[in-house]
């Protein structure tokens, strides 16, 4: 069976043990719900979930899910960033080095996104494929 997700944002949601295969796309898992008080809990519980079946267009993990309690796809397509906000922070310097103005404006948008990420509490970050 194929199964394609898109545009699913998980605020509320709790995954554990699950198995996900065929397309994610534009995909929200978030650690930090939404609505604590109606939830009755101030985290939503992210682990041993395997992906490795998946493909992830536009994926992200925010809120402080460990990656490491997960089996994650492979694969030229994939990067795996540790220590994320360490790395963004070192981009941005290198970056501003540049003499291509043009070049610096492709490379904002995908780091505003990926800041956004660490900023909500994520550590490490998978960077999937892209339509």
């Amino acid at each position: 069976m194929y199964v394609k997700i898109e545009k699913m944002m998980c605020h509320e949601a709790e995954f554990v043990d699950c198995v996900f295969s065929g397309l994610l796309r534009d995909v929200t898992f978030s650690a930090t719900p939404w609505d604590n008080e109606r939830l009755g809990r101030t985290r939503n519980e992210y682990r041993g979930n395997d992906l490795t079946g998946a493909r992830l267009e536009g994926v992200s993990f925010r809120g402080g899910i460990d990656l490491d309690l997960q089996r994650l796809p492979v694969g030229d397509e994939y990067l795996l960033v540790r220590d994320a906000a360490q790395v963004l922070e070192k981009t941005r310097a290198e970056v501003a080095s540049w003499p291509e103005d043009e070049l610096k404006m492709d490379a904002n948008p995908p780091r505003s996104v990926l800041e956004s990420d660490c900023n909500s509490g994520q550590k490490d970050i998978l960077w999937g494929s892209e339509r």
